[in-house]
């Protein structure tokens, strides 16, 4: 195996099933503040329930849709997660 140009190897791997990762991805309320709140239950960043963080995969565009439209509800529920001053 030529290792050489591992970039063409990789582009010649793959198929739909990628294509559908990278749409799901890009639909994704994930902002790698991944934080628990123990009374809600909620990320503190995506403000999804860990099922459906787990799920989110393998939803429909309609299942992910109906979350994505009960997240601003749910910030209330949600103490911020508290930012320091930059110097």
């Amino acid at each position: 195996m030529d290792l050489r140009h591992p970039e063409e190897i990789l582009s010649l791997k793959g198929g739909q099933g990628n294509q559908r990762q990278e749409a799901q991805a890009l639909k994704s309320p994930c902002n790698k503040v991944c934080v628990l709140d123990l009374q809600s239950g909620l990320c503190k960043g995506c403000l999804r329930t860990l099922d459906e963080i787990a799920r989110w995969g393998g939803m429909s565009d309609a299942e992910r849709e109906n979350i994505m439209a009960v997240l601003p509800s749910r910030r209330s529920d949600v103490p911020e997660i508290p930012v320091p001053p930059l110097s």
